[in-house]
């Protein structure tokens, strides 16, 4: 017969391991940025906002999702001819969704250097020329610190191909720090 007092630790060793907390996989948190166009024939959008969420596959892989509002812009233009006076108001708004695959490649317990790559559905809202919507590449490179066990920042260059509604594509890239935290 077995032991009895030799399964104790047996027994004291699976309950244990059943009673650690899973790893979390899922991520949520707010991102705020600035942003550099690549042509200045509209205006730029200079600063930006907006929710992210994920969900962790491996400790090198998750997939992301991210809606994106940026400062909308309202410039007033006049027609400077000696006897017409008429003006014109332009109100521009940015905004994009993103849906892709992130990757983290550790460097320690605390940094890491993380990368994006999916689709963006960048949209631009004109009162002069009206709405244009198009699905684009997006990436970012960037770098990630682990500022507790469920929380992290990271800061990152990111690129996202707007359609403008005259058919040329503007390239916004944006300086983004965001804030996560895992559950």
């Amino acid at each position: 017969m077995i032991n009895k007092l030799a399964l104790l630790p047996l027994l004291l060793i699976s309950s244990l391991s059943l009673a650690q907390e899973p790893t979390p996989q899922w991520y949520t948190g707010i991102t705020a940025g600035l942003n550099h166009t690549d042509s200045d024939t509209l205006g730029d959008p200079n600063t930006k906002y907006g929710i992210k969420g994920g969900y962790i596959l491996n400790h090198w892989l998750a997939v992301e999702s991210e809606f994106i509002l940026h400062n909308n812009e309202s410039n007033r233009f006049c027609d400077s001819a000696e006897f017409s006076n008429e003006c014109v108001t332009l109100k521009q708004e940015y905004y994009y969704g993103f849906i892709g695959l992130r990757a983290t490649k550790p460097v320690g317990n605390v940094f890491a250097f993380t990368a994006r790559l999916g689709g963006a559905l960048a949209n631009y809202d004109s009162s002069l020329t009206g709405s244009e919507s198009k699905f684009n590449v997006s990436g970012s490179l960037g770098m990630l610190w682990n500022i507790g066990q469920n929380s992290q920042l990271t800061l990152e260059l990111q690129q996202v191909d707007y359609a403008l509604a005259n058919k040329a594509h503007e390239n916004i890239i944006s300086q983004n720090l965001s804030f996560t935290m895992k559950f």
